[in-house]
């Protein structure tokens, strides 16, 4: 992500758990939020492979 700060429709967070850092930003209609992480987290419905192999960019459906 850089040292710039992050685009004003964009709030990213790191959240550190175990060895697994994700992003959470919101995103398009559809989805509620956007999480980029090193490792996808078990039980997540959809997984689209996004920027590198280190990367994996989940999808979370609305409830």
């Amino acid at each position: 992500m850089g040292s710039d700060p992050a685009p004003p429709n964009m709030r990213a967070e790191l959240i550190s758990g175990g060895n697994v850092e994700k992003f959470m930003a919101p995103t398009f209609p559809g989805c509620t939020e956007f999480m980029a992480a090193h490792q996808p987290a078990v039980g997540e419905r959809r997984v689209a492979r996004r920027y590198s192999a280190i990367f994996a960019a989940v999808c979370i459906s609305p409830e």
